[in-house]
């Protein structure tokens, strides 16, 4: 379940893993310091993701945008988009891991964080595979690194979230 605070914490823009330059500050925001999911105390909207995704959300122009893995083996890869201020979901799309997907059961294959240029999305899982979407969620590449260096994987988990640097993701 992902939950989202209303009011000024969505003003701005959260591309990646700690928001803009992985500062983890949200300039100007106006962030709840008490919630009750039970109460509904300062609880924006939530939704139930398919299966298991322990990645954080990055917020695109006006965009909650987060990953998801399901399948008896987790070989099922997930992006959605939400409306940041509805909740309302925008698009999903699925994909077939390239790579192993065994992790501890306390991760996920979904762990990392997606990162967005503003008009790109870029996600990563632990199969090794990374995926890059426009804003409206169509497909511009897909790469599964295991294809090119089988022996990298994994085992426990993973959650290096990919990192934008000029016109390269790290």
């Amino acid at each position: 379940i992902f939950l989202a605070f209303g009011g000024a914490a969505l003003a701005g823009d959260w591309p990646m893993f700690r928001g803009p330059d992985g500062s983890s500050i949200a300039e100007g925001a106006q962030l709840p310091v008490e919630w009750s999911v039970s109460e509904g105390k300062n609880i924006a909207w939530q939704v139930d993701l398919p299966r298991r995704g322990v990645s954080g959300p990055i917020v695109v122009s006006g965009k909650v945008i987060l990953t998801a893995s399901s399948g008896p083996t987790r070989d099922r890869l997930h992006v959605l988009a939400f409306d940041a201020k509805s909740g309302k979901r925008l698009w999903h799309r699925q994909f077939w891991a390239t790579g192993r997907t065994l992790c501890h059961e306390t991760s996920a294959v979904a762990a990392p964080t997606p990162a967005s240029d503003g008009t790109r999305i870029f996600a990563y899982f632990s199969s090794n595979d990374m995926i890059a979407l426009d804003l409206d969620g169509n497909l511009l590449w897909m790469r599964g690194l295991a294809l090119d260096f089988p022996g990298a994987g994994n085992d426990i988990g993973l959650a290096s979230s990919p990192v934008i640097a000029g016109d390269v993701v790290v």
